[in-house]
């Protein structure tokens, strides 16, 4: 093959294309790799095989079990992990604890039926579970999680009392051994935080609950059968609530922080989830361990599968459609996290005066890093590149705006900006650019997040993609979404204290092109004004210029720029910016010269010039 150097590259030299034919490619060498991962991988590919035994059509289970079994999460569709995450059950995804306990528990309960000593158990165990983390990916969930229940059964080993936190301790002390920039992972944060948060919560949780289960000493004769029946699920429902409220409030800073989001749906849906999850792992147990004697018995228990993985999917899309079950925050500060462990030792530990200081700085914590979304914003302006293309978040007071999506290709991306940034809903959607590369992302973020009204130019004659696009998007629930469109004169309010205005397009002249319907609006906000021209040609600021209700404008987001050194001067003198908000976009569009001509003049006349970063 050839390196090439991207003459397209928006850093020439910093990015290559590698250009090759299929007949170009030999085997340079096979059999190198390690032999233990070699047979670990080969065991996986086997392991998927006999849990798809009978059920090969059922395609959601088949991935489903092999995702809690093997790690195997490329057959699961993006949407069912987004659901996953939402609801808080992503971690039934990864191999952790819940998935390496039931192995092991299963693995322990053989040794023992065979007569092995529990002193010899942890020497059966390390073989077993190294090879198993191996196999499913060697993830730091997985390696906790095994070095953890090695660690522990190490004790009878010793002559030694297990101790679960020595093992966790001892855990995470070789883990960071092995690699210290582990210490910095989500995952190994997570991992840690929530079996800390297990094996500590977990017991003065219990003690306040358990009392709710008991009967009362005082009461006077027996009591019925069903009524003490009823008492002991009920015991057992709170342990499982005390474990499920023990590891939210462990991970909630820390889900907060690393992937901005609030999950209070969490708590009663691990009250389903986790059992559910407890059934299929059994299940699939059964059918991988015993399936290779009784073929008919690995064959019932995946069609058992089927069923608690379609009750289990059925769950979470249910769960994730309550009300604000969820949302997205901006990440809190750090003081705020850290301060948060603390705090819920004080409630759990301290005695009343401090118990009741420790609730109200709990109630205080959780309102600061979960309750952004109700907090009133004062009104600003964000940028961000998204490709070929950028992309304008106003906000105002709880109101939010977005001017522009992006290419499709950037989707991702623009969702991921705004749940950074806290938006769980976009009360107006500007589609400013009538193109594919500006509005290609309206499918996905409207299937991401509730769009209250879109605004759009009127149709133009070559325009066509972008009004197939209007037609076809649908909302989550279904529904096309709510398209206003907008042309000069045309006003306007409702978000926040935001006004706004259209400059243009008129609406009276036949319009050919996507630069002649291309909107530009003037936001308004007191004595500040926005104003986003998604072109910007010396003909079409000739033209605004000659508006007199530009007075006022203070701020410009930039498009496309054309020949910035014949902008008109009664622009210059009808605008008055102060602030030059230039995309990347722009930048592109003009040659070195143009760009150093424009950047000198924004200085001349004192303006402040702020780039979108990507």
């Amino acid at each position: 093959g050839v390196i090439l150097t991207d003459p397209k590259a928006r850093l020439p030299g910093n990015r290559y294309v590698v250009k090759a034919d299929a007949g170009d490619v030999s085997v340079l060498e096979t059999g190198a790799g390690s032999f233990l991962l070699a047979l670990s991988y080969r065991a996986r590919a086997v392991l998927a095989e006999r849990l798809s035994l009978g059920i090969e059509d059922e395609a959601g289970a088949v991935s489903l079990v092999q995702a809690l079994m093997l790690g195997y999460r490329q057959g699961i569709p993006a949407e069912t992990r987004e659901a996953f995450a939402r609801t808080g059950s992503l971690h039934i995804l990864a191999i952790s604890g819940m998935h390496v306990g039931i192995l092991a528990g299963l693995f322990l309960l053989v040794l023992r039926s065979a007569g092995v000593s529990r002193i010899h158990w942890v020497w059966y165990l390390i073989p077993f579970l190294g090879f198993y983390t191996l196999a499913t990916g060697a993830s730091v969930s997985a390696a906790r999680a095994s070095l953890m229940a090695v660690c522990y059964w190490l004790g009878p080993a010793l002559r030694r009392k297990p101790d679960p936190m020595s093992a966790l301790g001892l855990a995470a002390l070789v883990l960071l051994v092995v690699d210290p920039h582990d210490i910095v992972n989500p995952g190994f944060q997570l991992s840690f935080a929530v079996v800390t948060g297990l094996l500590v919560l977990t017991p003065p949780l219990l003690g306040w609950l358990q009392p709710l289960a008991q009967r009362d000493p005082w009461a006077a004769g027996d009591e019925a059968g069903w009524l003490t029946q009823s008492r002991g699920m009920l015991t057992k429902l709170l342990a499982l609530l005390s474990v499920s409220v023990a590891a939210w409030l462990a991970s909630f800073p820390l889900i907060a922080w690393h992937f901005h989001l609030v999950s209070p749906i969490a708590l009663p849906a691990n009250l389903v989830i986790v059992p559910l999850t407890f059934l299929i792992l059994t299940a699939g147990a059964v059918s991988v361990s015993l399936g290779w004697i009784l073929p008919g018995l690995s064959f019932l228990m995946n069609h058992a599968v089927v069923g608690l993985s379609c009750l289990l999917l059925g769950t979470i899309e249910l769960l994730e459609k309550v009300p604000w079950g969820h949302w997205f925050v901006p990440s809190p500060r750090l003081g705020w996290v850290l301060a948060w462990y603390p705090v819920v030792a004080l409630v759990l530990w301290g005695g009343r005066q401090w118990r009741r200081v420790g609730l109200v700085s709990c109630l205080f914590l959780a309102v600061v890093m979960a309750g952004t979304p109700w907090f009133a914003q004062p009104t600003s302006v964000t940028g961000k590149a998204m490709g070929e293309a950028s992309v304008y978040l106003l906000r105002s007071g709880r109101s939010t705006v977005l001017i522009d999506t992006g290419p499709e290709y950037q989707s991702r991306t623009l969702i991921d900006w705004l749940r950074e940034l806290g938006v769980n809903r976009l009360d107006g959607l500007v589609l400013a650019t009538p193109s594919l590369r500006h509005a290609g992302g309206l499918t996905d973020l409207a299937q991401a997040m509730p769009i209250g009204e879109v605004l759009a130019a009127p149709p133009a004659l070559h325009t066509r993609g972008f009004e197939s696009l209007l037609d076809v998007t649908m909302d989550r629930k279904g529904r096309p979404l709510t398209i206003r469109r907008l042309a000069e004169g045309d006003r306007g309010s409702g978000y926040g204290a935001l006004h706004w205005e259209v400059l243009h397009p008129p609406g009276s002249e036949d319009l050919k092109t996507m630069r002649d319907s291309a909107l530009v609006i003037r936001w308004m906000e007191d004595a500040s004004s926005w104003v986003h021209y998604p072109y910007l040609t010396p003909a079409l600021m000739a033209t605004i210029a000659d508006q007199p209700r530009l007075a006022t404008s203070r701020v410009i987001l930039g498009g496309v720029l054309e020949d910035p050194g014949h902008w008109p001067e009664r622009w210059w003198m009808a605008v008055g910016p102060e602030r030059l908000i230039l995309s990347a976009e722009a930048l592109q569009s003009l040659r070195t010269a143009d760009r150093n001509g424009l950047i000198g003049e924004l200085k001349r006349r004192g303006v402040e010039v702020e780039l979108i970063a990507d």
